[in-house]
């Protein structure tokens, strides 16, 4: 069993999210999404939508899943929209696939699933545990802007259900373009959060 304080020094929380990309396996199906994790005593906690892949795959009978952390936007991007593009490396102790490159792993035992109106909350007990880069990185706001903006990207199929409008979420997600345009002149940064402005107008016109 992992300890507390080694959740604790990877940055997970009772009260914040850490936005982490899942691996999840279902026979020979894998597929790999970002989501937000809680931390209850020594379990992680993820609520997952209905009709997505992942609840899906949970609720057909999944056992186990890897948390990869990592703070680079693109894995995030490509996860979502990309998954050709996301290299997959063997587990040590589940069957489950990692991403490869990550910053640290979590390999997991799926130990409960609670059905909710519209979403599952899902109950990871981690049985493993390894970090690959102990040198911390400087804080900037273009690659956590991009994050957001996939967070909000994601909501919207739910957007009615959630109470939000469509305004709301184009005015949001350009909000965070102006982020990463005044804070970064990374190409491809810039690239990746005008395609999200670009998926999400046409995502809510066909909404």
């Amino acid at each position: 069993m992992i300890s507390y304080n080694e959740l604790v020094k990877l940055g997970f929380s009772s009260d914040t999210y850490s936005e982490i990309l899942l691996t999840v396996r279902l026979g020979s199906d894998i597929n790999v999404a970002p989501i937000g994790v809680l931390m209850k005593n020594q379990e992680l906690i993820i609520r997952v939508f209905k009709g997505s892949k992942t609840y899906s795959m949970l609720l057909s009978g999944a056992k186990e899943c890897v948390i990869n952390v990592t703070r680079n936007p693109k894995y995030f991007y490509h996860a979502i929209f990309r998954k050709d593009k996301i290299m997959l490396t063997d587990a040590v102790k589940v069957s489950v696939k990692r991403v490869a490159d990550c910053n640290a792993y979590i390999e997991c035992i799926i130990s409960n699933i609670e059905l909710k109106d519209g979403y599952l909350t899902a109950y990871l007990k981690p049985i493993f545990v390894e970090i690959s880069s102990y040198y911390p990185l400087t804080f900037n706001r273009a690659e956590p802007a991009i994050i957001e903006a996939l967070v909000h990207y994601t909501k919207i199929p739910y957007y009615r259900s959630l109470n939000i409008s469509a305004n709301e979420i184009i005015r949001k997600i350009s909000f965070l373009r102006e982020i990463v345009y005044r804070s970064s002149k990374n190409i491809e940064l810039r690239r990746i959060i005008d395609d999200i402005i670009d998926r999400t107008r046409k995502l809510l016109e066909e909404k």
